[in-house]
């Protein structure tokens, strides 16, 4: 009963956006590959599932025991990941046991379930990445490049996490982001830096952005490919694990893959769009 009360809540509040009437799943999926679908953001914000972090967190709360991560439980079909209650079975002999129940492969089925329902989501996300997109707009406008370089998070090739990889925003990786490197982390080694994207404005709209610095919020939304094993052996990563002393071998990580991505910068109190793009996965 236990689990089927779980069970049951946890599928309540993943089924909470699609409660919306205003736009279909196949609608929420291209408005992240077509640039002609334009929607405000408390539209999206009304109508895509809101991304919680701990479903994808890679760490637990003193980053050295990570936690299980419910979207990787959910995409393994690890029943005794994702349902906390089955940590009871704490043995090799107590899961094979459990696992010729009913019950078992009733959570089984029900996870496949949340499996399909997370494949087939899109997502939104606001300001996500701590200490990075979360504290707003921190750069001024760049007048000779012409826009905001805007930090997506420090990489560290001493330290092979998800959080602190290439292209990683909010624990998700996005191939197709072009990113910006400065190597101003010195204190995790000479290779780390801290990576940024580029929005390009015209010098009027820039100037309302930097006026309204406080209302200014990034919008994330995105769709998600699956799991899959990551190796990160660039020039960087290779010639930090070339002079470690400690660890030689190539950073090979699990890494949530992010699909498709549409970056928003927009006014919270007007709802205005200052910038819109899609970055198409390849």
């Amino acid at each position: 009963m236990k689990f089927f009360i779980i069970l049951m809540f946890m599928l309540c509040s993943f089924a909470y956006t699609f409660s919306q009437d205003s736009l279909s799943l196949s609608q929420q999926h291209e408005f992240l590959t077509n640039e002609n679908i334009v929607l405000k953001p408390s539209q999206i914000i009304a109508n895509f599932r809101p991304t919680e972090r701990h479903w994808l967190a890679d760490r637990g709360d003193d980053w050295t025991q990570p936690k299980p991560k419910p979207f990787e439980s959910a995409y393994h079909l690890n029943v005794f990941d994702f349902f906390k209650e089955a940590a009871i079975y704490d043995t090799n002999l107590k899961k094979e046991v459990f696992k010729e129940t009913d019950e078992y492969k009733y959570l089984l089925d029900s996870l496949k379930g949340v499996k399909a329902e997370f494949l087939n989501s899109a997502f939104y996300a606001e300001e996500w990445n701590v200490g990075t997109f979360f504290y707003g707009l921190r750069e001024d406008y760049d007048i000779n490049k012409r826009g905001f370089f805007v930090q997506i998070g420090p990489v560290r090739p001493d330290y092979c996490k998800r959080s602190f990889l290439p292209k990683v925003i909010g624990d998700i990786e996005f191939k197709q982001l072009q990113i910006h490197k400065r190597y101003d982390n010195l204190f995790h080694g000479n290779k780390s830096y801290t990576q940024y994207i580029f929005i390009p404005m015209d010098a009027t709209t820039a100037l309302e952005v930097e006026d309204n610095r406080s209302d200014v919020g990034f919008l994330f939304v995105f769709d998600i490919k699956g799991v899959y094993t990551a190796l990160f052996n660039d020039e960087d990563f290779s010639e930090h694990r070339r002079k470690s002393l400690i660890n030689k071998e190539p950073c090979r990580i699990e890494v949530v893959r992010g699909n498709n991505l549409r970056l928003i910068l927009y006014n919270k109190t007007s709802d205005k769009i200052y910038y819109d793009k899609i970055f198409r996965a390849i």
